[in-house]
């Protein structure tokens, strides 16, 4: 069964599941050491049979001394981050964990308990699953502290993109892309830099001239991610391309292979399978009219002296009050618990309804301007709104802008977590006893 799974890191989780060899029939030993701990041989033998079960036929192209090896190095990397996030002391709760089932059971259309039953008849047990999740999880939250929080966008690399003609152009169009990464270490010397160099181009030339398949190529030698895939990255939005393709893949005709080029993960070759149109070409340029409302509330939490129907009664009176003659901010200055609007007399300025919570925007949708709302409950509390006015704004440009901030995030996300990835493995203690252990055999004949 092909299943459903979700965007990110669990998308590997169930993919062509096979069970492990059970550990009484095969003499286990130690692969790799990586870091304070090792990778045992019958890991590796089960990661590859999940690896050739997922790869099909095209798994019977590559020597079995490349697979394994591509596949322990993703076993080290995957290791390298599960022990640095345990080392910063974090840690993913058992309720984490059954939140991710819960939404992948949803995703395929199933209940928790119909969804496990389907993962034993395909031979995986719950358990595993859930320790697989857990180790994923883990890793996302360890990519969010050390890559993802640490990216910043500023207004000028905004401008910078949205000024390039290029860029918007890629906007409306997805390109189909194969990747082939031959990685530098941080500081890597001339004669490093010059030997890279030299392999990238001796590549580039064997899959210019036919010799070898590009595909083949990428499983073979690349130190990318996707290596197994034959560096398929599949279909990008010109817009998320990272910045270091962004001004290579669109010049590139369908089939066409790039010159060499230089990332900071290293030297580069992509290859462009297919490009096709998104269909948004005119997203960008349509005008964007939002209905904004200036209004100002008094709000009364609920707490141990104040009970739900005491805070109704209390926002009755203050509406009496103000109905009779008092000055609304003056009365939410001295009794509403919105720290955020009370000093402002409970101003909340402008905005969309849709900014605030159900409740509340429901409530602002029904009231004319000038209009002094019934007490009403949301779940902060209860609440007094009066809307002061309503006005359409324009926000095309922000709309824009915002799209452009969008991709230039994901941008940045993808090219330091590769460059952080580089440097965990660089800086790591990792000794591989892997006997086979090669990258570089020949594919297909």
């Amino acid at each position: 069964m092909r299943w459903l799974l979700s965007a990110g890191l669990l998308a590997g989780v169930l993919a062509a599941f096979v069970p492990a060899v059970p550990a009484a029939e095969q003499l286990d030993r130690i692969v790799a050491v990586v870091g304070e701990g090792v990778i045992l041989e019958s890991e590796l033998d089960a990661a590859t049979r999940q690896i050739q079960a997922r790869l099909g036929p095209e798994a019977q192209r590559i020597p079995e001394d490349v697979l394994r090896s591509q596949v322990l190095d993703q076993l080290i990397i995957k290791r390298l981050q599960t022990q640095r996030a345990e080392k910063a002391g974090m840690r993913v709760e058992d309720s984490e964990v059954n939140a991710a089932l819960q939404r992948l059971a949803q995703q395929n259309g199933m209940s928790l308990d119909q969804f496990l039953r389907n993962i034993r008849a395909d031979g995986m047990e719950p358990q595993d699953l859930r320790e697989r999740l857990r180790d994923e999880l883990l890793i996302n939250k360890l990519r969010q502290r050390e890559v993802n929080s640490r990216i910043v966008v500023t207004e000028e690399d905004v401008d910078r993109y949205l000024e390039s003609e290029s860029l918007r152009v890629q906007e409306n169009r997805e390109y189909r892309i194969r990747h082939l990464l031959i990685s530098l270490p941080d500081g890597a010397s001339p004669e490093q830099v010059r030997a890279a160099r030299q392999r990238i181009e001796t590549l580039r030339e064997r899959a210019v001239s036919g010799t070898a398949s590009f595909s083949d190529l990428v499983i073979a030698h690349s130190d990318g991610q996707k290596a197994l895939e034959g560096g398929d990255l599949g279909w990008l939005a010109g817009g998320y391309l990272p910045t270091v393709f962004s001004e290579v893949v669109p010049k590139l005709e369908v089939g066409e292979i790039s010159e060499p080029f230089r990332g900071a993960s290293g030297y580069h070759l992509i290859k462009l399978e297919d490009v096709r149109a998104t269909g948004n070409a005119a997203a960008p340029d349509e005008q964007v009219i939002v209905e904004e409302v200036k209004a100002r509330h008094i709000l009364l939490e609920l707490n141990e002296i104040r009970d739900d129907e005491r805070a109704r009664r209390e926002a009755e009176k203050l509406r009496e009050r103000i109905l009779a003659g008092d000055d609304f901010a003056e009365l939410a200055r001295q009794h509403s618990d919105d720290p955020g609007s009370a000093n402002q007399g409970g101003d909340l300025g402008w905005a969309p309804a849709e900014a605030y919570n159900p409740a509340f925007a429901e409530r602002l949708r029904q009231l004319e301007a000038g209009e002094i709302s019934e007490p009403f409950k949301s779940p902060n509390g209860w609440h007094i709104v009066e809307v002061l006015d309503r006005r359409e704004r324009d926000q095309t440009e922000e709309r824009r802008r915002a799209r452009a901030r969008q991709a230039l995030g994901r941008r940045k996300v993808e090219e330091e977590g590769e460059v952080w990835l580089r440097r965990l493995r660089d800086e790591a203690y990792v000794e591989i006893r892997m006997d086979d252990y090669k990258k570089d055999a020949e594919i297909g004949g």
